[in-house]
């Protein structure tokens, strides 16, 4: 599987710009907000127990499991 790097700096603005929106709205409740459709044209909507892809470069994951940078799994702060 050949990804561009490019990917995984465009990843991490986007990472850090949802971290900025969680901790700028902790006081709301933004810690665990997550919602919308889960998939592109689809009325099913999103749940914190969606599983997230890894296509193979790690085991899929739920999406509850890394809403925090700052968990046993990530385990970063900005």
């Amino acid at each position: 599987m050949n990804i561009d790097p490019l990917f995984f700096l465009h990843h991490t603005q986007l990472d850090w710009l949802w971290w900025q929106w969680q901790r700028d709205g902790a006081q709301r409740g933004r810690w665990e907000e997550y919602n919308g459709p889960s998939r592109a044209h689809s009325d099913v909507p999103a749940s914190l127990n969606d599983v997230l892809p890894m296509k193979g470069l790690a085991k899929d994951i739920r999406v509850r499991d890394i809403l925090s940078t700052q968990s046993d799994l990530l385990c970063y702060e900005y």
